[in-house]
């Protein structure tokens, strides 16, 4: 009987040293479980951010190019009025030298 007892105490002594390291592996899967949230969650804000970054100098592109396209349809409207401007100076000179 005192062998049955010191067997039992043994079994109890793992099973307690079993629970031990169960609850120890849970604890650890816990926290590599909110590592590994935090960790996707950067990688997401991250990603975000790339093509954020990604998009940029594409609407820089965009941007240079209506600034060009406005420029040029101002340079546009600015020489035909001062070809307009030229006509009205050299038909008051005809009309003067004809006087």
């Amino acid at each position: 009987m005192a062998e049955e007892v010191i067997a039992a105490a043994g079994s109890e002594e793992a099973a307690r040293s079993a629970l031990a390291d169960a609850a120890s592996a849970q604890t650890e899967h816990r926290q590599a479980q909110q590592q590994l949230m935090a960790c996707t969650e950067m990688l997401g804000e991250k990603e975000e951010r790339l093509e954020e970054l990604r998009a940029d100098p594409q609407d820089v592109k965009q941007l240079y190019k209506d600034q060009i396209e406005f420029m040029v349809e101002q340079l546009a409207h600015l020489t035909q009025q001062q070809k307009e401007k030229q006509q009205e100076v050299h038909e008051i000179v005809v009309d003067q030298g004809t006087n």
